[in-house]
């Protein structure tokens, strides 16, 4: 109950903030408030992989940096499929062992239509991340992994944290999580910090690109 308190009086504080500060124009533009800039990946149906990858710093086997290895377009290499493909089952496991957290959330089930059949499916290649894929991808590079809506911006942005007992929280992007980037990303935090830009499209259209520290 404590907790359950805690997580709305957050809630409404975020919300609070938000309507105090100035919508931003775009994606872009919320970036810069944190000195980060977009870094485009490849449209392939493994956008949220690649992007959270690059995002996150992850390296291939041969530990050459998957942001070094991955153009803006299709096709990609054998190195980074095959890298995209072994997260893709990590992911599929942590949500397999762990329906107690999902299950708490489920509207959001629904929302992403998710499925054993779903799970089998986004362990192999091109199922689209929904909300719950993002919060595994959180957990299995243990991460802080926040998703920007560039459909609908705001100030509120979805955070989804590894070791969290909630799929996602809601904060303020001017007042929360914009600071710690521009301070350094929250190295110093359990989890680090990484951003990712979704297009709001929850269907073939959808894709997401990587949020990287401005030239």
């Amino acid at each position: 109950r404590v907790e359950a308190r805690a997580y709305a009086h957050t809630e409404v504080t975020a919300v609070r903030k938000a309507a105090t500060a100035p919508p931003p124009a775009d994606a872009a533009q919320m970036l810069e408030m944190a000195g980060l800039t977009r870094r485009v990946v490849p449209g392939d149906g493994n956008c949220a992989i690649y992007a959270v990858g690059v995002a996150a710093g992850a390296c291939l086997s041969g530990g050459q940096a998957v942001a070094d290895s991955l153009g803006t377009t299709p096709p990609v290499s054998d190195a980074i499929d095959t890298w995209q493909l072994a997260l893709r089952g990590q992911v599929c496991n942590f949500i397999s062992g762990n329906r107690l957290l999902f299950g708490r959330e489920p509207a959001l089930l629904v929302q992403s239509r998710w499925s054993r059949a779903a799970a089998q499916a986004f362990g192999t290649t091109q199922v689209y991340a929904s909300d719950v894929h993002l919060r595994a991808l959180a957990e299995e590079l243990q991460l802080e992994l926040v998703s920007i809506d560039a459909a609908r911006l705001g100030d509120n942005v979805s955070v989804f944290k590894a070791g969290d007992t909630a799929v996602k929280r809601v904060k303020s992007w001017a007042h929360e999580v914009a600071p710690r980037l521009r301070s350094g990303g929250g190295a110093s935090q359990s989890h680090r910090l990484v951003v990712v830009v979704w297009n709001g499209l929850a269907d073939a259209r959808g894709h997401y690109d990587a949020a990287v520290r401005g030239i």
